[in-house]
């Protein structure tokens, strides 16, 4: 219980140091430390909404609840992944607010729905790859293939646990592309996705009417819609395509001797 009461303390300074503005110095402390919370810790980041209105100024509400301190975070991991203009952030700068973001979203179910409304908001542009553009979920798509493998990992872990565990819809969000490697280290690759009832997913009939329009053209490898190729042999006579199977075939001979 003494441990336990600890915790609940440390989560309660930490709180409070992420809400009064520090330097980007003193959040990364903060949220070294936040890395050793337990889940009762992570539960100190939510705190109700003042029922008088006089809610602080760094109070960011959600679901009735302040979330200040856990959009502190997420801010300071999006200027991170911004660095120098789309450089390569390093694995110290990264992994520790992705994984604080990580167990603060596995432990309090509201953290874990203003993460995802923040970085995995419903899919509306379907023609542009995951991991081209500026978002936040492009941010993080584009970390899934990155050579840190600390990085990838603590990346997927964060996109995994806002999708509630569910490899398919993590595939929905980042293509099977991104996620493969994080996907095969996890010993995740074939599995089939857990079932889950309408009361805990919330996300289950969350399809926009965009989604929903292309779903049946979307290539689950890139996770966007597949850009149709023209035919390299329209307009070719059956002489000329068999003249060039019998170059190929020859060429590949000659790979083979």
């Amino acid at each position: 219980m003494s441990e336990e009461m600890d915790f609940v303390n440390l989560g309660q300074v930490c709180r409070e140091m992420l809400v009064k503005k520090p330097s980007d110095e003193v959040k990364r402390h903060v949220i070294n430390l936040l890395t050793v919370v337990k889940n009762f810790g992570y539960s100190q980041l939510v705190v109700p909404i003042a029922e008088d209105g006089n809610s602080p100024e760094s109070a960011v509400p959600f679901e009735g609840v302040d979330l200040g301190a856990v959009a502190v975070m997420l801010h300071f991991l999006e200027e991170k992944l911004s660095i120098a203009g789309g450089g390569k952030p390093t694995d110290d700068q990264l992994s520790p607010v992705l994984c604080t973001l990580t167990e603060a979203a596995k432990a309090v179910p509201v953290i874990r729905r203003f993460l995802k409304a923040q970085i995995l908001p419903p899919l509306r542009e379907l023609h542009q790859r995951p991991e081209v553009g500026t978002t936040m979920r492009n941010k993080i798509c584009r970390l899934l293939t990155s050579t840190q493998i600390s990085v990838r990992d603590s990346a997927g872990d964060l996109l995994f646990a806002l999708c509630k565990g569910n490899a398919k819809r993590l595939i929905k969000y980042t293509g099977y592309g991104n996620a493969a490697g994080w996907l095969a280290d996890r010993g995740l690759m074939g599995l089939p996705a857990p079932v889950l009832t309408a009361e805990d997913d919330s996300d289950t009939n969350s399809d926009t009417e965009e989604y929903s329009a292309v779903k049946s053209d979307i290539d689950p490898m890139t996770g966007a819609v597949r850009v149709e190729r023209p035919d390299p042999m329209a307009g070719m006579s059956d002489e000329q395509k068999e003249h060039l199977a019998m170059e190929l075939v020859h060429g590949m001979d000659k790979l083979l001797r």
